[in-house]
């Protein structure tokens, strides 16, 4: 089609919209496909837990101190390993990684400083269930709510300061060199509704 990037590899398919980022005030970094963009098929956000993913480059207005990151998700398969975002790389650099996966049936989120990592951990979640996400972090600490309940907190108040990697929705890069690189984990269902405030 015209305009196609030949160099562009692992094709979401799928719906996505809404895609916005704010700061702690509310206020509007940037927005992407406003407008619901329609990759050829009736299913929303379906991720296909093979090699499916979304890439959002990194620009400097999401290196906040603190914020939160929410979203709606729904697994087909609670017990598989896999990922719900990820801004991530190998090591520590200078702290700020971040990733959210699935892992034995459980949501664990990692946060790094620049020499350490802190995690917290929710009960076990169910296959096929709708669950709206929260994870706060900064000022206060980490906190994960799971449909408006906190499930998990932490006391560590780092943020996102330090990260300069591209945002991966759908699959895990904790042990890439570069952006998406070495993907693994890949989500299997639905993943909306995707807002970092």
């Amino acid at each position: 089609s015209e305009g196609r990037n030949d160099n562009l590899r692992n094709f979401f398919t799928g719906r996505i919209s809404d895609v916005r980022m704010a700061d702690g005030a509310g206020r509007l970094l940037f927005s992407e496909a406003v407008t619901p963009y329609d990759f050829g098929t009736s299913e929303v956000n379906y991720f296909n837990g093979v090699d499916q993913f979304l890439e959002v480059g990194h620009t400097s207005e999401q290196a906040l101190a603190t914020g939160a990151l929410a979203l709606t998700f729904n697994t087909l398969d609670a017990t598989k390993r896999q990922t719900l975002f990820s801004k991530d790389n190998t090591g520590f650099d200078g702290g700020g990684h971040l990733t959210a996966s699935i892992i034995d049936g459980r949501i664990e989120i990692r946060l790094q400083s620049s020499s350490r990592s802190y995690y917290l951990r929710s009960e076990a979640i169910a296959s096929g269930v709708d669950y709206d996400f929260r994870f706060e972090f900064g000022t206060g600490g980490m906190k994960l709510s799971l449909n408006g309940t906190l499930i998990s907190s932490n006391d560590y108040e780092g943020g996102l300061v330090g990260n300069n990697n591209a945002l991966i929705i759908g699959a895990s890069q904790w042990r890439a060199r570069d952006d998406a690189d070495r993907l693994e984990y890949y989500f299997e269902g639905t993943i909306g509704d995707f807002r970092l405030l």
